[in-house]
């Protein structure tokens, strides 16, 4: 293991040597950082094994590279000082600038939550005005995150044999999915919205089952934090995914229920104070907001999705949302659909073009999320991981409801979850458990999985 490791290193060495000269040292000392901080928590942890350990490299390895690639895109011509930033990218980099110039103060600010431009503005006042430090702290995030979620999938599986395994599993498949990476290589708030969801989950799982602590307690109240500064609704969703997993076992810790609530309603009213207001105009450019909402025009219209659902979805009422919501759930989990005939609407930054093109690796994970809900669910007790996978299904309906389908990147905080069902349906099939003589079945579902996917290709093109 060593070998790969050296080898690895050295690999990213060369290629930062070769697209970003000026910035070699920066990137390569904040990679090995990255990789050495990493290691340690994984090792502390129960879920450490081989399998965890290979999917910790594997997600390192794929992250850093796009690290690289992207700063590479984003400062052609050696363009440090004025990045070539994409969508929400640009807005965060000029207001985290503003912040840090005082040419605004928090209390102005009305981007859509104002946590990710503090923490942007404080990242470039501690280590210089370059996005390359934004990038690396969202690849540290992400690592965290792979590690959590391997624990989160531990928790799930309770006391079934061999759940080290099972988890590591469950690390290995979000390596393949491409929305799970992007976060990690971009300049984005999402990283730390799943970090938060993460936090909670875990945190709250050994409060419940074991004994409550300060140190899990004050993971809590980070997570909570966190998201009351980035995206304060999925508070409300976390408390339902808590409710729909642990029901009985969180009633019993009323007293942790009602101080935990205390924060949330606090936290909620905090975040909600500085949400998006109707004129953002003062603080960014306005060529900045009307590249942006032509890019989603262009990335919507004339496409099958419009036509199936409309083209003013959010103008729907609640009895028409919910009939479409069979379609917009099939859309949101699709999306974006590989190789699809819209490629000037995707922006040419190279973890986008990947996450578009290899999407198709998903959709083989999702196979074995199927599977799961097809031949596992009904024959296991109904413990924390059946509860998690439906909870998870109905954590993904919400943005699908809301949003038409159209954002998929709000469904990857709840990924983890119901990942971890898929990786209990590779266990068991590895071990000839539940799927012994259902060859015939698991073929006609891996087929009809492929045929409704090249539909919606074949109708998109």
């Amino acid at each position: 293991m060593i070998k790969y490791i050296v080898f690895l290193l050295c690999s990213l060495f060369i290629l930062s040597i070769l697209l970003v000269p000026e910035r070699r040292l920066i990137i390569n000392v904040g990679l090995l950082i990255i990789f050495m901080l990493g290691r340690i928590i994984l090792r502390k942890q129960k879920i450490y094994s081989i399998y965890s350990l290979s999917a910790y490299l594997i997600f390192f390895s794929i992250t850093a590279l796009f690290v690289i690639l992207n700063y590479h895109y984003f400062t052609l011509g050696n363009n440090y000082a004025s990045p070539n930033l994409d969508r929400d990218a640009l807005l965060y980099h000029n207001l985290a600038i503003k912040l840090l110039d005082k040419y605004t103060s928090i209390s102005d600010l009305r981007i859509n939550y104002f946590g990710y431009p503090i923490v942007l503005s404080l990242v470039y006042k501690l280590f210089g005005r370059d996005i390359i430090y934004g990038l690396l702290l969202n690849m540290l995030v992400m690592m965290n995150c792979l590690i959590l979620s391997g624990k989160l999938a531990f928790q799930l599986l309770e006391k079934r044999i061999d759940k080290v395994r099972i988890a590591g599993y469950a690390m290995l498949f979000l390596c393949f999915i491409p929305i799970f990476i992007r976060p990690g290589c971009e300049l984005n708030k999402d990283s730390y919205i799943i970090l938060s969801v993460l936090l909670i989950m875990t945190n709250i799982n050994e409060t419940i089952t074991q004994i409550a602590s300060i140190k899990r307690l004050f993971y809590i109240a980070v997570g909570i934090l966190i998201l009351a500064l980035f995206r304060p609704p999925y508070l409300l969703m976390v408390i339902v995914a808590i409710l729909l997993i642990y029901q009985k076992r969180f009633l019993k810790h009323i007293v942790i229920s009602m101080i935990t609530l205390s924060i949330i309603i606090s936290a909620l009213i905090i975040g909600m104070r500085y949400s998006l207001y109707s004129d953002p105009i003062s603080l960014i450019d306005s060529q900045v907001i009307n590249n942006e909402v032509g890019k989603q025009i262009n990335a919507t219209s004339d496409s099958v999705v419009v036509r199936l659902i409309g083209a003013n979805y959010r103008s729907h009422n609640f009895i028409q949302k919910a009939e479409l919501l069979p379609v917009t759930f099939a859309i949101q989990w699709l999306l974006p659909i590989p190789f699809s005939n819209h490629p000037e609407s995707i922006p040419r930054v190279p973890v986008f073009v990947f996450a578009h093109n290899m999407n198709i690796l998903w959709y083989i994970v999702s196979y074995f999320i199927i599977l799961y809900f097809f031949f596992v669910a009904k024959k296991e007790p109904n413990d924390l991981l059946k509860k998690g996978m439906f909870a998870s299904l109905f954590l993904f309906s919400i943005p699908a409801f809301t949003e038409g389908g159209l954002t998929t990147r709000y469904i990857v905080p709840f990924i983890p979850m119901i990942v971890s069902g898929g990786a209990y349906s590779l266990y068991l099939i590895k071990c000839n458990v539940y799927f012994k003589n259902k060859s015939i079945k698991m073929i006609v579902i891996l087929f009809l999985s492929i045929g409704i996917a090249t539909g919606i290709y074949l109708a998109i093109k």
